[in-house]
């Protein structure tokens, strides 16, 4: 994809499966483009795999994802 975001805020982990078939997860919070924007990240894979929107979120808090 070879865009960047910038990353100043804390990030969200965690690993779903157990011992070295685990899968790690990493959904960083930052802002890409100047936009408040979250991104996926798989295992320490510096490719990103999803980018969401703020909005995106705050709908999926609000109906209580």
């Amino acid at each position: 994809m070879g865009q960047k975001i910038e990353v100043e805020r804390p990030s969200l982990c965690w690993e779903v499966g157990e011992g070295e078939t685990a899968t790690q997860f990493t959904l960083a919070f930052g802002y890409l483009n100047n936009e408040p924007t979250s991104v996926l990240f798989i295992n320490d894979s510096p490719e990103i795999v999803a980018f969401i929107p703020k909005e995106v979120l705050g709908i999926a808090f609000e109906q209580g994802w």
